[in-house]
């Protein structure tokens, strides 16, 4: 089952085997009924290895990454009752790889964890401070929200970057060829729960993720940091690339194009104008995730398919058993 003739996806199938050998162990010994494994890459070998050695049915969530990787993709969908995609992105990037399950593929976003009270809508500040929550890697487009930044020199805007990564010194650099030091900020690495409080608290007006395609499956998915600004009723701004549309399709936030500096520049001086355009675009970003990407709404669903494909509630129904 682990077989495969690339070299490097063999060695590390073996080197999971033991972990799935003990995985198949403690669901017996616990009376498991499913297996779910995040990431279709090593972690799915071991599920993999897992059921069909302790006969607990499993399945696994496919993100981005790890489809690029194509690690064995389409033999582990045989395997498994169904693969979980977290965004239609992510499971075009899977047809684009010969998968050929569609029949056992489902779309389920990832989701976020709603406050339970929004921050102040007004704050009197006069500088609005716009956020961007990204590791500072290529794929996050951070030279062109900086350039965007150039642009809005006569604007009363300050941007906050928080996140580490290897583009550090050059951004750095770019901000103070480009003048900006007395207004980008970084912030290096937030733990988790210090960015949320900075939404809970007001200290934020606009989150901003200025990403980019890098072709071979080099995109985002459905990024978790704007869903979770959405949640806090911040608007937000990105660009139309990988699974972003998913998000921020139908007014739920504002999409421009990858790469387009002037584009970032003309968003974010629409916000700071427009005070009422700024308020309207954190509702409905708001009540998108509430809809649509709330984790208790993930949850109940993933629940659902669980109990929906199940052996033994398909032989109940009288259909075939997977």
């Amino acid at each position: 089952m682990l077989w495969t003739l690339q070299p490097r996806h063999f060695a590390k199938n073996l080197s999971v085997l033991p972990k799935g050998l003990w995985i198949a162990r403690e669901v017996r010994r616990l009376g498991v009924e499913h297996i779910h494994v995040h990431w279709a890459a090593t972690t799915a070998s071991m599920g993999m290895v897992a059921s069909e050695v302790s006969g607990v049915p499993w399945s696994f969530t496919a993100h981005r990454w790890d489809v690029v990787e194509n690690n064995l993709l389409m033999r582990k969908a045989q395997h498994a009752l169904f693969v979980r995609f977290i965004s239609e992105s992510s499971l075009r990037l899977a047809l684009e790889r010969n998968f050929r399950a569609q029949d056992r593929a489902q779309v389920l976003h990832m989701g976020a964890v709603l406050p339970d009270e929004l921050p102040a809508e007004d704050h009197q500040r006069h500088k609005m401070r716009v956020l961007c929550p990204a590791n500072l890697l290529p794929v996050k487009g951070h030279r062109y929200l900086l350039e965007a930044m150039a642009l809005l020199q006569d604007e009363p805007v300050e941007l906050w970057l928080a996140g580490q990564g290897e583009l550090e010194n050059a951004l750095r650099e770019q901000a103070t060829h480009l003048q900006l030091n007395d207004r980008v900020r970084f912030m290096g690495q937030l733990p988790h729960e210090q960015l949320l409080r900075l939404y809970q608290e007001g200290e934020v007006d606009v989150v901003v993720l200025p990403s980019l395609d890098l072709g071979g499956g080099l995109h985002e998915g459905i990024p978790v940091s704007l869903m979770e600004a959405m949640a806090h009723g911040l608007p937000v701004v990105s660009t139309r690339t990988g699974g972003i549309p998913e998000l921020l399709d139908g007014g739920a936030g504002v999409l421009v194009p990858p790469a387009d500096a002037l584009a970032l520049a003309d968003a974010l001086r629409s916000l700071h104008t427009e005070p009422s355009t700024r308020r309207a675009l954190g509702r409905a970003g708001r009540e998108a995730v509430v809809g649509r990407f709330s984790i208790a709404r993930v949850v109940d669903r993933l629940e659902a398919l669980w109990q929906e494909m199940s052996p033994t509630t398909q032989a109940s129904h009288g259909k075939n058993t997977t």
